[in-house]
C-alpha cells in the first residue's frame, strides 16, 4: 500500500462544536469575578485610608495638618514628631499598663469563663438551662446601664493601698470583674464543647477521673482554637477600652495607652501651628518664663507667623511657639532689690518639706537655714510640713535642736487613716495633743479636706464635717491656732486648655489640678 493511500485513509481531525452559550458563561463570570475583586479592592481602599492618612498627617507639621489638604504629602518626613511625643508622656508606663490590664483580664476569662461553659456543657444540675438563659439575657443590657452601680460599688469597696481608701483610682477595677466569668466568653466555649463527643467524659467517668480531671485533661485541651479565638477578642477589647480606664484612673502612673492618647488635660500632643503634631502644644507646655497672654497676639499672626523683627515670616509653616516666646520689656523704670528688710521680718507661712515629700529643706542640714534666715533678716518661720505621729515629733527633734525658738512646726493630721477609721475626728484630737506636748504650736490642715479625704463609706469629708468637731474643741482648749487650705481658684477645678487662666501654674503644679474629679 502507498503511502498516498494511508494518507488517504487517515481519519481526518473534526474540531468541537463551539458552544456560544458556555462562552458568554464564560466571559460573563470573567466580569462578575473582576467587579467582585474590584468592589473589594475599593473596600480596602477605603479601610485603609484613615490608616495612611494618619500616618502621612504624623509626620507633617501642624501648619501643614491644617493648612493643606489631607492627600497633600508632607515637605518632609517629621520623623521627630514620635520623639517628641514620647519625650512629652510616658508613654512606655502606658503601654507596660495596657499589657498588664489586658493580659490579666484575658487570663480571667478564659479561666473563669471555661470553667462555668465546662458547668452547662457537661455537669448535670437543676436550673441548669434557666440560669443558662439568665446569663445570655445580660447580653442586652447596654453597659451603660450598669456603670453607675459598678461604680458605687467599686467606691464602697476598701482597699488598704488606694489613697482615697476604695477602687477608685486604682487598676483593680479594670481586671478583677474578668475573673468573674462573662456571659460572652461562657456561651462561645459552651456550644464549642458541645462539639466535643460526651463518650469521651464518660469513658473518663468509667476510670474514676473526677469533674476537675475531666475539665483540666480533656476539655480544657480539645478546646484550645475556641480558646484562643477568647483570648483575641478579651485582649482586643481591653487593649481599645478607652471609658473605663477614664472613669476608674486617677494618676498618670496608672494611664493606658487609650487614656494617654485621648485625654487632652494629661497629655501634650500638637505643637503651635508652626509645630508638629508631635510636638508638644504651646497652650500644653509647661512654660517657666513669661504668661500665656501671648495667645491673643497669636491669633492675629495666625497665618503669618512672627520673626524676630515682628515681620511677617516667609512660609505659612513659621510661627512662634509660646515656650520660645521671649519678650523684652519697653518698661523703663526705677529698680530697687531689697535683700535685707529694714526691721527683722517673720515668715508666717512656708514649707521646709518633711523628708517623705522631698521639699527644699528636707535632706539638707538644718543650721544652714539659720544663716539663710541671718541672711534675709527673718527672725523667725513657720513651718507648716510638721506632719503627724513620729515624723511630727522627727521634725520637732531637728529643728529644735539646730535652730531652737526661731523655727514654730506646726502640725498635721493622718487623711490616709481616716477611710478605714471612723472615728477619725476623736483620734486627730488625740493626735493634736500628742504633739502640742511634743512642741507644735499650731495645726495645718491641707486641702486634702474637702478635696480628697475620705471616710469609711467613700464619701468626702468636708470642712465643717461634725465629726471634726473633737479636733476643733482640742485646738480651742489648747490655744494654737489653726490653718486651714479651704479654697482655691476656680481654674483649679476647670479643663486644662487654652481658656483656663491658671494654665501655667498648673502645668507646673500638676497636683493642684482637681478636675475631673472635682468633689
Amino acid at each position: 500500500m502507498s503511502r498516498t493511500s494511508l494518507a488517504r485513509d487517515r481519519p481526518v481531525p473534526v474540531r468541537p462544536a463551539v458552544d456560544v452559550r458556555a462562552r458568554r458563561r464564560t466571559a460573563a463570570h470573567r466580569l462578575r469575578t473582576a467587579a467582585i475583586y474590584a468592589a473589594l479592592l475599593a473596600g480596602g481602599v477605603v479601610m485603609i485610608a484613615p490608616f495612611l492618612w494618619m500616618i502621612v498627617t504624623s509626620l507633617k507639621t501642624r501648619a501643614e495638618v491644617f493648612g493643606t489638604s489631607p492627600l497633600e504629602l508632607p515637605s518632609g518626613a517629621h520623623f521627630d514628631n514620635y520623639q517628641r511625643m514620647w519625650e512629652a508622656l510616658p508613654f512606655g508606663l502606658f503601654y507596660l499598663n495596657s499589657l498588664k490590664l489586658a493580659f490579666l483580664a484575658t487570663a480571667g476569662q478564659l479561666i473563669s469563663c471555661s470553667m462555668a461553659a465546662f458547668a452547662f456543657a457537661v455537669l448535670d444540675f437543676r436550673g441548669k438551662r434557666i440560669l443558662f438563659a439568665l446569663l445570655l439575657s445580660t447580653l442586652i443590657i447596654p453597659f451603660q446601664i450598669v456603670l453607675v452601680p459598678n461604680f458605687v460599688l467599686y467606691r464602697l469597696l476598701p482597699h488598704p493601698l488606694s489613697a482615697s481608701g476604695n477602687w477608685i483610682g486604682t487598676q483593680e477595677p479594670l481586671w478583677v470583674w474578668a475573673f468573674l466569668g462573662g456571659a460572652f466568653g461562657t456561651f462561645l466555649l459552651r456550644q464549642f464543647y458541645l462539639t466535643i463527643p460526651h463518650e469521651l467524659a464518660d469513658a473518663a467517668r468509667v476510670d474514676g477521673a473526677t469533674p476537675w480531671q475531666i475539665y483540666r485533661h480533656i476539655y480544657v485541651p480539645l478546646a484550645k482554637p475556641a480558646l484562643a479565638t477568647l483570648a483575641i477578642f478579651t485582649f482586643m477589647w481591653n487593649w481599645n477600652d478607652l471609658l473605663d480606664p477614664l472613669i476608674y484612673l486617677r494618676d498618670l502612673p496608672t494611664y493606658t495607652v487609650t487614656v494617654g492618647l485621648a485625654f487632652p488635660v494629661h497629655r501634650q500632643v500638637a505643637g503651635d501651628d508652626g509645630g508638629s503634631p508631635g510636638e508638644p502644644r504651646a497652650d500644653d507646655h509647661p512654660v517657666r518664663r513669661r504668661p500665656a497672654a501671648v495667645r491673643a497676639r497669636h491669633h492675629a499672626d495666625r497665618h503669618q507667623g512672627v520673626t524676630d523683627r515682628g515681620a511677617p515670616a516667609a512660609s505659612r509653616g513659621d510661627s512662634l511657639l509660646l515656650r520660645d516666646y521671649r519678650p523684652r520689656t519697653m518698661l523703663r523704670t526705677t529698680y530697687h532689690e531689697v535683700f535685707r528688710p529694714r526691721f527683722p521680718a517673720i515668715d508666717a507661712h512656708n514649707h521646709l518639706g518633711l523628708s517623705a515629700f522631698s521639699g527644699p529643706w528636707a535632706n539638707r542640714p538644718p543650721e544652714e537655714l539659720g544663716g539663710v534666715l541671718d541672711q534675709a533678716g527673718v527672725a523667725g518661720i513657720v513651718d507648716l510640713d510638721g506632719g503627724h505621729g513620729d515624723g511630727l515629733r522627727k521634725e520637732l527633734d531637728r529643728w529644735q535642736s539646730a535652730l531652737p525658738g526661731r523655727v514654730a512646726v506646726f502640725g498635721g493630721l493622718d487623711y490616709d487613716s481616716w477611710a478605714a477609721d471612723v472615728d477619725f475626728g476623736s483620734r486627730g484630737a488625740a493626735g493634736l495633743r500628742e504633739g502640742v506636748a511634743a512642741g507644735a504650736v499650731g495645726l495645718k490642715v491641707w486641702k486634702l479636706l474637702g478635696l480628697r479625704a475620705r471616710d469609711p463609706r467613700g464619701r468626702l469629708v468636708p470642712v465643717d464635717d461634725a465629726r471634726l468637731d473633737p479636733l476643733w474643741s482640742t485646738a480651742g482648749e489648747l490655744g494654737v491656732p489653726v490653718t486651714i487650705h479651704v479654697a482655691d481658684p476656680i481654674a483649679f477645678f476647670e479643663p486644662l486648655d487654652r481658656f483656663n487662666e491658671r494654665w501655667e501654674e498648673l502645668r507646673e503644679n500638676s497636683d493642684w489640678h482637681f478636675w475631673p474629679t472635682r468633689p
